[in-house]
């Protein structure tokens, strides 16, 4: 599987983002979370774009979990940055349907914000 995620980065570089998906899954079956880490991440952001709510969700939920294990080297304001696109995308699930450029300018705001008192949250919650 190694050699396969290996293949499709070189090979599809040009086309990257149609592959992201499958990158990821070479390098989660490879038992390489740490290499599969940013494909899963951009793969979930690609298809939220696509309105593609649930495979956003899905490779969401496998990035936060390499996350929070220590094993994508993701920093406490990246944790919080996935959590928090996990949580709008539930919002747009179970709630309405919004478009693609709202989500975009929520989401950045939502972030800036969880940037923003990243340090009073680590006074009182140190690992959030």
């Amino acid at each position: 599987h190694a050699i396969v995620a290996t293949w499709y980065e070189e090979a599809t570089a040009d086309r990257r983002a149609e592959y992201l998906g499958r990158i990821a899954h070479h390098w989660l079956e490879a038992e390489r979370p740490e290499k599969a880490y940013p494909f899963l991440v951009q793969a979930a952001d690609r298809a939220k774009d696509l309105y593609l709510t649930e495979q956003a969700l899905t490779l969401l939920d496998r990035a936060v979990g390499i996350a929070e294990s220590g094993r994508a080297n993701a920093t406490p304001s990246e944790r919080r940055t996935l959590i928090a696109k996990r949580a709008i995308l539930f919002h747009i699930r179970f709630r309405f349907w919004i478009p693609c450029f709202v989500v975009n300018d929520f989401e950045a705001s939502v972030c800036e914000l969880v940037d923003a008192i990243d340090t009073p949250l680590n006074r009182y919650i140190p690992d959030l």
